[in-house]
């Protein structure tokens, strides 16, 4: 993995090299995290925005394996979801099947954001 910074944002880059003579299976991953909030700030003054409205169900981790069940329509056809200190206490959100390509963090005072 390789990451450059430059004035416009960060880039990342993955390389995959098989060394072998066979056919390599392989997936990526990536589960970035950000520190917030920011100085005079709370975690209630970001939301995260996907690009498109989505219909999306939510699974949890439970005991480091992927619940079978999960919340359904958590979110429902919306693009946003409100950052708050409770929003992560069962770890991390994982939706299947999005449509978006990107999502972003928003400041909801500065307008500032973080999109990926």
């Amino acid at each position: 993995m390789f990451f450059s910074l430059d004035a416009n944002g960060l880039t990342v880059r993955y390389e995959v090299r098989n060394a072998g003579n066979e056919h390599m299976l392989f997936t990526l991953g990536s589960h970035p995290a950000f520190s917030l909030p920011i100085t005079n700030s709370s975690l209630e003054d970001y939301y995260l925005e996907f690009e498109l409205a989505e219909q999306l169900d939510c699974y949890f981790l439970d005991k480091d394996l992927l619940c079978t069940k999960p919340i359904p329509a958590y979110l429902n056809n919306s693009k946003t979801i409100p950052i708050s200190a409770k929003l992560f206490e069962n770890d991390a959100l994982i939706f299947k099947n999005i449509q978006s390509r990107k999502v972003s963090i928003h400041h909801q005072k500065t307008g500032k954001r973080l999109t990926l």
